[in-house]
């Protein structure tokens, strides 16, 4: 029996990343929002509508925030607080209907890449630079 799941039964494609985020604080949580939001967008802008879920957790030393985003009017919510930390770990998940997979998955990975945070990504292998005294020229 071919039993389909609740992402194919609702035309939905859905993106999970991992990995850590350097030097977290106020600025790189508000830049989250910021990611968050224009991915949002971008879905309502491919599918006419935002409908489905954006979520990032947050950890460091037994201590988590959650960002989550389900309407675009109401911005991200956030719950709990973390303060300054040298590293973080993170899971993100996104999980919309009518927008094709491999599309979601690279506009994802761009607006993350586009943004101001130093982050790697567990699938890819961590490429970022350490030394915060390394200029970019």
């Amino acid at each position: 029996m071919n039993e389909e799941t609740s992402i194919e039964l609702s035309n939905g494609a859905a993106v999970g990343l991992t990995g850590h985020i350097h030097n977290f604080d106020a600025n790189v949580e508000a830049e989250l929002d910021r990611v968050m939001m224009e991915i949002g967008k971008w879905i309502e802008s491919e599918a006419e509508i935002f409908l489905g879920h954006i979520k990032m957790a947050v950890t460091s030393n037994g201590k988590n925030i959650t960002l989550n985003l389900t309407d675009l009017r109401e911005g991200v919510k956030h719950h709990n607080v973390l303060g300054r930390e040298k590293e973080v770990h993170f899971n993100f998940m996104v999980a919309v209907t009518d927008v094709d997979e491999h599309k979601l998955k690279d506009q994802t990975l761009h607006i993350m890449k586009d943004s101001k945070i130093k982050f790697c990504l567990e699938e890819h292998g961590c490429s970022c630079k350490h030394d915060e005294h390394h200029d970019k020229h």
